[in-house]
């Protein structure tokens, strides 16, 4: 006798072939979701990164702000401030190195006098610094660990910057100088801001501390 085909077995059999092929799609739909979703996750943070290192690297800006001050916002550091139109503002140490940043003030006559190498050192400045605090130290402990930097002497005074707890002494070295000292809130940074004089009557000590007054963190 021939075999016959069963109607159920052959139902049954197509059935199978739907479901797996059914199957196939959901895992290849889901295969290529979720490498596309991978994909452009990854892609969103590699953007955020290079976002992120463009902002660290890039100087910051100047801009014009009243009674003829410009205003200076380091993107590294984290800080802005404001300067008299007679000053000049040196970038070149901002983000040379990677643990550390320097912006100086000069006078206009004197920055154009070391210009042409008619000052090579000793010349009156002022400078804002930024130093890495890989073992959060608070101001005082910097101070004291750190004297090649800080200039630190035993006696100071508390003060405040943009309402944050600072500490000020002032140090003589081949002229005087005054140090204003204070770290950023998660104590990731140190920030020490110093006048360097060699006439302790100068007027850049009062403009020193009128700059001061405008640092926004």
């Amino acid at each position: 006798m021939e075999n016959q085909i069963n109607p159920q077995q052959t139902k049954k059999t197509q059935s199978s072939k739907i479901i797996l092929v059914v199957v196939i799609s959901v895992i290849a739909i889901t295969l290529i979701v979720g490498g596309g979703i991978y994909l452009w996750q990854n892609s969103k943070l590699k953007s955020a990164k290079n976002n992120l290192q463009l902002k660290q690297n890039e100087p910051s800006s100047v801009t014009a702000d009243k009674e003829g001050w410009s205003s200076y916002q380091s993107q590294k550091w984290n800080f802005q401030f404001q300067y008299p139109s007679n000053y000049v503002l040196d970038t070149t140490y901002e983000n040379k190195y990677a643990d550390q940043g320097h912006l100086h003030l000069y006078d206009t006559p004197i920055y154009e006098a070391i210009k042409k190498g008619e000052i090579i050192e000793g010349a009156p400045l002022i400078e804002f610094s930024a130093y890495n605090n890989p073992d959060k130290l608070s101001a005082l402990q910097w101070a004291k660990k750190d004297t090649a930097r800080s200039n630190f002497s035993e006696e100071y005074k508390t003060t405040q910057v943009d309402n944050r707890d600072a500490m000020s002494y002032s140090w003589t070295g081949l002229g005087g100088g005054d140090t204003i000292l204070l770290t950023s809130d998660d104590l990731e940074y140190i920030y020490s801001f110093h006048v360097l004089y060699m006439n302790e009557n100068e007027k850049i000590r009062n403009d020193f501390l009128q700059i001061v007054k405008t640092i926004k963190f």
